[in-house]
């Protein structure tokens, strides 16, 4: 009989559920306050946050209503984050349902609605549309993870660590490279599972983030069950089942419980993988999620099965093989009919083997043409994909030709600008040089002026000193000699005498 162990996904599966009651009390109080809220968009965030708690209460129908009033009051707003958060959470459902083709066309919706316009001047509608698109580059990976695109996954979660790092989103950065961690595990690539799930757990454990912290050591202890390092796995499990227990965390519990079982079980330890079996049973019936109660009751079944207990083995695996055809969980009801078709040839019934034998094969080939109807569809999307990709690049290059001919232009500009500005400065620089030297030579002029004036001054100083020596010892001599007159008289009389 087969025996599944899946850690990883039915730890993620059941990780972040809530408990019924607190999501329905969490429903109500959305409720009164979408009432009460104006059309704006507050509203919008009240009705997308509604959208998850009617999801985590499997009211699928109700929260695809409530996410287009929130998408068309986004339109009317032309609100871009709602706009994204709308396609978002469409993307979401697709996924939840298995749809990975559509999922990727909404999340790529939405990531382009960001890089449109995170280039929004308000800071706080930038930094929401940031934070978006860091959650949606990250469930872009998710999806391509799950197709079975490694490379693109990595290269997605590479882009949500970047553009989380931009707003120092530590919370975002720890699922993310939570998320690595988990994609190397399903490479079977352990070492770097492992360096990744350390590297999320020291965050978490730096933010005191005990719901995420819990998640790695349960992902650390799975990478160590694949390695067979079955005493490392037990110390990580209890360490996250204690964390669980002390949040009051009952999803968490059932998840942490149901992989302690399958450690048990292939350890050959039947009554301990029984009894925590049990516990994850009872729990997931108390959260009212038949979609994980299916699963544990097989994992019953199947240990009963290996006890050669096969009364208690058929009651537990018909009681999940019913859960699991009411709600339509089609693997899960593929491994049920093979678990009863074995289970009843062991019992000696060849005629239940062989009747659930036959709708073990009529599933199979249901789920082959399931999965050729896939193919094609992932192939058609990829083709859209790679043309969208294509045209997004020639758009790009075709803008960066554009832009490269505005910088040369700008950049000769600013040379025609920069040339001009030199000879301005050279030629202001020479009028400065002409004035300096005209200036020092008028000075020299006004100085020789002045000492030729002062030389001047001297010489008709000592001018007059001459004249007046010359006067005054004229005015002497006129003093001592006889007058004209005096000497004109003698004369006259001499002349008169005999």
């Amino acid at each position: 009989m087969k025996n599944s162990c899946k850690y990883l996904l039915i730890f993620l599966a059941l990780l972040f559920g809530s408990q019924l009651a607190a999501q329905n009390r969490k429903i109500d109080s959305l409720k009164t306050l979408i009432k009460t809220n104006k059309e704006d968009t507050n509203k919008i965030f009240n009705l997308y946050a509604l959208v998850w708690q009617l999801r985590g209460v499997y009211k699928n129908d109700t929260a695809e209503i409530i996410r287009k009033q929130a998408f068309e009051l986004s339109q009317k707003l032309n609100w871009a984050s709602g706009l994204s958060k709308g396609h978002h959470q469409l993307g979401a459902k697709y996924f939840a349902t298995g749809d990975f083709e559509l999922a990727l066309k909404e999340y790529l919706a939405a990531l382009e609605i960001c890089l449109n316009n995170e280039r929004d001047k308000a800071a706080h509608k930038k930094r929401s549309l940031v934070k978006m698109k860091g959650i949606v580059q990250g469930d872009i990976a998710n999806v391509y993870k799950a197709l079975g695109k490694y490379p693109n996954a990595l290269k997605f979660y590479f882009q949500a660590l970047k553009t989380d790092a931009q707003l120092n989103n530590k919370s975002g950065s720890s699922q993310h490279l939570g998320n690595i961690g988990a994609l190397y595990y399903e490479q079977k690539d352990y070492k770097k599972a492992l360096e990744y799930q350390f590297m999320s757990l020291k965050i978490n454990k730096e933010t005191k983030n005990k719901r995420l912290e819990a998640a790695n050591l349960i992902n650390i202890g799975s990478v160590y069950v694949a390695q067979n390092n079955i005493k490392e796995a037990l110390i990580y499990f209890t360490e996250a089942l204690k964390i669980f227990e002390e949040q009051g965390n009952l999803a968490g519990q059932a998840a942490t419980l149901n992989n302690l079982a399958n450690v048990y079980q292939n350890q050959g330890q039947q009554q301990l993988a029984l009894d925590n079996l049990f516990k994850a049973l009872s729990i997931s019936e108390k959260l009212g999620a038949k979609d994980y109660v299916a699963p544990i009751l097989g994992a019953i079944g199947r240990v009963y099965f290996e006890q050669k207990k096969y009364n208690e083995a058929e009651k537990y695996l018909l009681q999940g093989s019913e859960i699991s055809t009411t709600i339509g969980y089609v693997e899960q009801m593929l491994e049920f009919s093979q678990s009863l078709s074995d289970l009843y040839a062991a019992k000696k019934d060849y005629k239940n083997a062989l009747l659930y034998y036959k709708k073990q094969t009529s599933i199979n080939d249901s789920l082959f043409n399931q999965e050729k109807s896939k193919e094609l569809a992932k192939h058609e999307l990829n083709y859209e994909f790679e043309k969208k990709e294509a045209a997004t690049k020639a758009e790009q290059d075709k803008k960066d030709a554009v832009t490269a001919a505005e910088s040369k232009k700008q950049r000769v500009v600013l040379l025609l600008v920069s040339c001009v500005l030199l000879l301005v400065f050279i030629f202001a620089g020479f009028i400065f040089r002409s004035l300096r030297i005209t200036r020092k030579q008028k000075l020299l002029i006004e100085l020789k002026n002045k000492e030729t004036q002062e030389q001047k001054d001297i010489i008709e100083e000592k001018n007059k000193d001459i004249l007046a020596s010359i006067h005054y010892a004229k005015r002497i001599q006129q003093s001592l000699l006889p007058t004209q007159k005096y000497i004109e008289r003698n004369l006259s009389q001499l002349n008169k005498k005999p």
